[in-house]
């Protein structure tokens, strides 16, 4: 639009060379008078070209927008991720990007394609194998957001929001989830499943952080494997329940047993006779008193 402009107003110079010039001929035949209309084709065009240029130098800014200002020869002039209405030189071009919470998505069988807009990504479910050799599917999303001051260092490296996120980030993800949950045994894998996500939490944000982006969250939604070992995965865990089950009946009857043996104790003759001879201290009444048996009377 800059360039436009430029051209815009070189025109109306050239209407305005053209208007004098009008004026100092004297047309006569019948010719029309150009220099009445001329001065209004000058001032049009020149209307017109300020206000191309005041349009290149004048833009507004969203919350979570951040802007790097970028001057015809390429060259980064300024980074701006402040709201409101803001102004920069005419020859600089704005390059935007997002610095919102932004997802990447990846979910359900869609074959290799992938959906970027601008900081956003929706793929297919990701492939992999664990450490027991075994091949699932994982459907998950990483909830990120880029750093305002980090835009400069991306546009210098990636140009686009777009470029940076399929180059690197939509990479990362395959790449580290892979690789996070090839350490895990199936049955890790099923049952451990915030083990997983801390794990792969952590790896992506030691990556990103040098790149200036954060990790929000990983939603893991679902983790499929084929049916013969979903199958296996459900036996193991009833044989585990049934495990638990009787190592809990165990420990109850245990408890009871014991239970048993202290009441059993504490009914021995022994302490029956010291208890007895306790209260004939502190009662009133008649005893008679035995080897075998112990009465007790009232006066």
């Amino acid at each position: 639009m800059f360039f436009i402009s430029i051209v815009i107003l070189l025109l109306a110079v050239i209407v305005l060379i053209a208007t004098i010039s009008a004026k100092k001929k004297n047309y006569t035949n019948g010719k029309p008078d150009l220099s009445k209309v001329l001065p209004f084709v000058t001032a049009g065009l020149f209307v017109l070209g300020a206000l191309c240029c005041l349009s290149e130098m004048v833009y507004t800014q969203d919350p979570g927008q951040a802007s790097v200002l970028v001057s015809f020869t390429g060259q980064v002039e300024g980074i701006n991720y402040d709201t409101g209405l803001h102004l920069k030189a005419p020859w600089t071009h704005r390059v935007e990007y997002d610095i919102r919470n932004n997802t990447l998505s990846y979910v359900g069988a869609s074959g290799n394609l992938s959906d970027h807009a601008g900081g956003n990504v929706t793929g297919a479910q990701i492939t992999f194998q664990d450490a027991s050799g075994v091949t699932g599917n994982i459907d998950l999303v990483v909830r990120y957001s880029i750093r305002g001051d980090s835009v400069g260092n991306i546009y210098n490296e990636y140009k686009t929001q777009a470029e940076f996120v399929n180059a690197t980030l939509a990479q990362d993800v395959r790449a580290e989830t892979r690789s996070t949950l090839s350490n895990y045994e199936t049955l890790q894998v099923y049952s451990n499943r915030e083990a997983v996500k801390n794990a792969l939490f952590e790896k992506l944000s030691q990556n990103w952080e040098k790149l200036g982006v954060d990790i929000e969250d990983i939603y893991l939604q679902e983790i499929r494997y084929s049916d013969e070992v979903k199958s296996a995965f459900d036996a193991a865990q009833t044989a585990r329940t049934r495990v638990e089950t009787a190592k809990a009946e165990q420990e109850q009857a245990k408890i009871e047993a014991e239970t048993n043996n202290i009441k059993s104790a504490a009914l021995s003759d022994a302490i029956l006779r010291e208890k007895l001879i306790d209260a004939i201290k502190n009662g009133h009444g008649t005893y008679i008193i035995d080897t075998d048996n112990i009465s007790i009377g009232t006066r």
